[in-house]
């Protein structure tokens, strides 16, 4: 009986100690299941060779006493573009932190649907899929992704791009088409005294397209060109204005007033009108205004800047020297040009102007206060009228090109500047 009982006393423990392992291989086994790499990888691949690599530091992660560590390392277009790290208590946050730095690779913005006037009718121009990130999508599928092994992600066959919001046939697109279709049959009879001038489908058609909202869109860059021409038409040169007075005879000129097409309120007024779709007569509208302050101030040699009428004068010996059409500073923007009399610091040949958001290489550099100054803009095509509203310079007057050289070469330091 002893033996028998010794027996299951032995058995029991050496179940008991089989057990025993059994548990601690088990314990063993689940924590192994629970590491991880030193380091996990998200690669992002897409358009226009964008590449972003996500290194997430896994130590970091499972470690309640520190912040999670990541690496983020882009690229676009071959080009090397930021690799920053980033510390957050978990990884949905940092994730958060991740997508605006994606957005900083350049991209390319989706555009809907347009049309364009090409053989006497509306053609339908297809929508751009542009390389815009949707970053909501991806947001979204990285917070619900879990941490096992390398991860590539093509955004691509993900299909974690911003998509253009209307299609050709969309319903909106088609109404806009009758909408631009409807602008055909405007013609407008724009008068001045005698003259009358024909406005119809044949000049501005192209000048319509639509709007991101597939409203229509009247480009007043090419209308800005149509009105600049009619105004040299009807417009009094300034130097013959100038030829009827004595040079010193500055108190008969403070009296002097001539008009002057108002550009910019003409073309918002022809923008009104054009999508109506009927006839209609419209008297070209009209400033009144005087000759320029240094004329009126007895200078002989000047540059002056009118901001309303995005003109300059240069003036030498008292004669008008050039008129031309400039680009001032965008108000918008807080970037004005800033009103005043001034005067020409220095001059100077090839130079980089550099700003916060900006560099730019001049070939005529003329400061006259400050950062602020004359120079030419090879850059631009256009110049006058309201493209200063919408696209003006930093602060500086930008002269075209050709004529630059011309203003460059007939004023001197301490050549009075006077802007208006």
């Amino acid at each position: 009986m002893v033996v028998k009982h010794l027996l299951i006393y032995f058995v029991s423990i050496l179940l008991l100690i089989v057990s025993s392992c059994g548990s601690q291989s088990t314990k063993k086994n689940g924590n192994k299941s629970a590491e991880f790499n030193s380091q996990f990888q998200i690669e992002l691949k897409g358009r226009n060779d964008f590449l972003a690599k996500i290194e997430i530091d896994t130590n970091s992660l499972h470690s309640k006493k520190k912040n999670v560590n990541i690496r983020v390392k882009l690229s676009s277009k071959s080009k090397f573009v930021i690799d920053t790290t980033l510390k957050g208590k978990s990884l949905a946050l940092i994730y958060l932190q991740i997508m605006p730095i994606l957005m900083k690779a350049p991209y390319e913005s989706p555009v809907s649907a347009d049309f364009k006037y090409e053989n006497k009718k509306f053609e339908a121009v297809d929508p751009v899929e542009g390389s815009k990130i949707d970053t909501s999508l991806l947001l979204s599928f990285l917070k619900k992704t879990k941490i096992k092994d390398n991860l590539s992600i093509d955004l691509e066959k993900r299909k974690f791009y911003m998509k253009p919001l209307y299609t050709s046939d969309s319903e909106e697109a088609m109404d806009g088409k009758l909408a631009l279709e409807k602008c055909l049959k405007s013609v407008i009879t724009l008068k001045f005294e005698e003259q009358n001038y024909k406005l119809d489908k044949d000049i501005f058609a192209t000048w319509l397209h639509l709007d991101s909202t597939m409203k229509v869109k009247v480009e007043t860059d090419p209308m800005q060109t149509y009105l600049q021409k009619i105004a040299k038409e009807i417009e009094k040169p300034l130097s013959e204005i100038l030829e009827s007075f004595e040079k010193n005879d500055t108190t008969s000129m403070e009296e002097v007033v001539f008009s002057r097409l108002n550009i910019n309120n003409e073309i918002n007024e022809i923008v009104k009108l054009i999508p109506k779709g009927s006839k209609s007569t419209h008297e070209l509208l009209m400033t009144n205004r005087g000759l320029p302050k240094g004329v009126r101030a007895g200078h002989q040699d000047f540059v002056e800047v009118s901001i309303a009428e995005q003109k300059l004068w240069l003036f030498k010996g008292g004669n008008l020297l050039l008129e031309t059409d400039v680009v001032t500073g965008n108000k918008k923007h807080g970037r004005s040009t800033p009103p005043g009399s001034y005067s020409i610091q220095y001059k100077a040949r090839n130079k980089v102007l550099r700003g916060r958001d900006y560099e730019s290489f001049v070939s005529y550099w003329m400061p006259f206060h400050g950062g602020y100054g004359l120079h030419d803009a090879n850059w631009r095509w256009k110049f006058g009228a309201s493209i200063y509203e919408s696209r003006g310079s930093h602060g500086c007057v930008n002269i075209p090109s050709n004529l630059a050289p011309i203003v460059y070469n007939n004023v001197k330091i301490g050549t009075p500047v006077i802007i208006w």
